[in-house]
């Protein structure tokens, strides 16, 4: 978010063995404006997210 890697502001982390939670995929969220929730964490001086679950994310539009 906010710029292409090496310079994002912020990552949304979703880690491969968590993506069976996703029943639509994660492609189902791209283009969409959504809404994380979950404890931001710092690494390598960069803030992120860790998105464990389908719940911590909701589509705006």
């Amino acid at each position: 978010m906010g710029g292409k890697y090496p310079k994002q502001k912020l990552t949304l982390l979703l880690w491969d063995s968590d993506e069976h939670k996703f029943i639509k995929g994660t492609q189902f969220y791209e283009g969409k404006t959504i809404k994380v929730l979950g404890t931001i964490q710092t690494y390598r001086d960069k803030p992120q997210i860790v998105i464990r679950e389908p719940e911590q994310i909701e589509v705006l539009e």
